[in-house]
């Protein structure tokens, strides 16, 4: 079996066989990955990530995977313009594809993985090791994802389980998306070309359904350590607000925005992101390739029609329903459970209207 049929049979096995691809107006299939990643001769790298995911993955996740590989792409894109219009380089990093493309795959990998996988494949020393010793979590601590740990330090660690974790400049790109006050491994002060990228999609992609395909991750598996007594019905809590502020949907903005740029809007999520960084670009090419190309494609629609995303969708209702089945937590969180209910009736609604 050669590589391309690796990362295919890998990604398969995990939920996305079904993904109709980007040429036929879905998100990424197998083929595209295996495609994408070929033309930037990152086949091989991206063997180990397409394992990784199989092995601490499941299909009701994936849709995160899916989320990083298009902000690689789109990171590629915009170095490439970047580098054209003649921008600084100084004013961002990495400075190659094959870098930016990597750190974009990691920027927000974790966060498809499950509890048990996260738990397997991450040790605390790992993380330890980043961080300066008043900021290290204890040797017997409980980790989970969206907790007191950055998501970035768990895609550092990642990389090194990939064995990616060799190339420095990698490395620094993915480390510096965390809080440079706690770290102590080398960082970067630019703007991080992932980071733009996780903005475009605050303006087109992560409305209407992204939060909401990640209720198994935010308070499912809180619950579950919850019932095995591992942690405390305030980590339960800070689960269900997280998931609370990422589904409202006020109204239906997103729908134009999800082929139209909003440049107001848009600012103001890269400055949220990547502060300074719409400031160094405007006025070039690069700021016209943004707003008239890179943004606006649509990737809101795309998810309504997503396997992957459908799949973590259908999880919040059973999610929701064991907050309600746990006496003790129906107890301290009955409005909220009401009103997640409520949420994912709403995303259903979208989801049969786009059909």
């Amino acid at each position: 079996m050669n590589d391309q049929e690796k990362i295919f049979q890998s990604l398969g096995n995990v939920g996305l066989s079904n993904e109709k691809g980007w040429e036929r107006g879905g998100l990424y299939s197998p083929e595209d990955v295996v495609q994408k990643a070929d033309k930037l001769g990152l086949t091989r790298a991206m063997v180990p990530v397409a394992r990784l995911m199989a092995q601490y993955s499941s299909a009701s996740r994936m849709h995160e995977f899916l989320h990083c590989f298009d902000v690689a792409l789109g990171s590629v894109e915009l170095l490439k313009q970047l580098q054209e219009a003649g921008v600084n380089p100084q004013d961002y990093a990495p400075q190659n594809p094959q870098d930016a493309f990597m750190a974009g795959i990691f920027h927000d990998l974790v966060l498809g993985l499950t509890q048990s996988g996260l738990e397997n494949a991450v040790s605390v020393e790992a993380l330890n090791a980043l961080v300066g010793a008043e900021h290290r979590v204890s040797a017997d601590s409980t980790i989970y994802i969206k907790g007191p740990v950055e998501d970035d330090l768990y895609g550092t660690v990642l990389l090194d389980i990939t064995g990616l974790g060799d190339n420095a400049n990698l490395k620094k790109t993915v480390i510096s998306a965390a809080d440079h006050g706690k770290l102590v491994v080398p960082v970067t002060q630019a703007t991080l070309l992932q980071k733009v990228l996780d903005a475009i999609w605050y303006h087109d992609g992560n409305a209407p359904i992204r939060g909401h395909a990640e209720a198994e991750m935010l308070v499912g598996d809180r619950i579950d350590l919850y019932e095995q007594r591992r942690v405390d019905a305030a980590v339960v809590e800070q689960g269900i607000g997280k998931l609370l502020g990422y589904t409202v949907i006020e109204d239906d903005s997103w729908v134009e925005r999800s082929t139209r740029t909003d440049p107001d809007y848009l600012h103001k999520m890269v400055e949220k992101k990547a502060p300074g960084f719409m400031q160094a670009v405007q006025g070039t090419r690069a700021y016209d390739f943004m707003v008239e190309d890179l943004v606006p494609r649509g990737r809101s629609m795309r998810t309504l029609t997503s396997p992957a995303f459908l799949a973590g969708v259908a999880k919040m209702s059973g999610v929701v329903r064991r907050l309600e089945q746990n006496p003790e937590l129906k107890a301290q969180f009955g409005k909220q459970i009401d009103t997640l209910y409520q949420r994912h009736e709403q995303a259903q609604q979208i989801i049969g209207a786009y059909k």
